[in-house]
Parts: C-alpha cells; sequence; structure tokens
C-alpha cells in the first residue's frame, strides 16, 4: 500500500486507486471482508475516493467496511473502538461537505442523491 500513499499525496489519484482497489479485492478474496487488513485498505480506498470529490462512493465504501467490521469482531473487543472511528469519519465527511459549502453544488450535480443525505442524518 506504500505506493498508493505515495500516489495519494502526489494527486496522483487515478494511480492510487488502482492500485488500492486491487489491494481490497486481493484481501477480500484472500483474508475475507472482516479481517482487519482489508477494513484498513477499504479505509485507504475511501479516502482516496474522498479527495477525488466521489463522496457516495467514499461514504458508501465506509458504511460497508463498519458493517464488516461489526459483524466480524464480537462485542467488547478492544478494536470495537475502530466502528466508532468510521462513524466519525462519516460525520466528518459530511461536515466538510456542509461547512465548505459543497452540499447544495453536490446534490443539484447529482453527485450525492437523498439516499446518501439520509445515511448522512441517519433517518
Amino acid at each position: 500500500m506504500n505506493l498508493s500513499f505515495t500516489y495519494r499525496s502526489l494527486q496522483l489519484l487515478e494511480k492510487a486507486e488502482e492500485l488500492q482497489v486491487e489491494v481490497v479485492r486481493t484481501r477480500r478474496r484472500v483474508l475475507g471482508d472482516t479481517h482487519p487488513c482489508t477494513l484498513e485498505s477499504m479505509h485507504s480506498l475511501a479516502l482516496t475516493l474522498m479527495r477525488s470529490c466521489r463522496f457516495s462512493e467514499a461514504i458508501e465504501l465506509v458504511g460497508s467496511a463498519r458493517g464488516n467490521f461489526a459483524e466480524g469482531c464480537p462485542s467488547g473487543d478492544q478494536r470495537s473502538i475502530t466502528i466508532r472511528c468510521w462513524d466519525t469519519a462519516e460525520e466528518s465527511l459530511w461536515k466538510q461537505i456542509i461547512n465548505q459549502g459543497l452540499f447544495t453544488f453536490l446534490f443539484e450535480s447529482n453527485v450525492i442523491n437523498i439516499k446518501d443525505v439520509s445515511v448522512a442524518l441517519r433517518i
């Protein structure tokens, strides 16, 4: 994953995404959807999608990873703090969208839809 981090830091987002998608696909196949390394890869891909202004995809991926992590960790497991981190990341993304005045633009441009809004607002 180090090369994808380098690509992302250089704003070569398409190259970063290409590597990250392959890593997620491979880790899912080899380790399973609930393995911490798979979830870490999904998180990295979500960050790249956010930087690419692909908010709907990032939110969907974060939600999927959060659900998989909750399923893979028994209650009381110390790693369950990661679930709260996913919630914080999603909340932070929505705050960033709203604070930067991007919400109306993204909604009117069909980049985000009513499903995204309802998920974000927990409706």
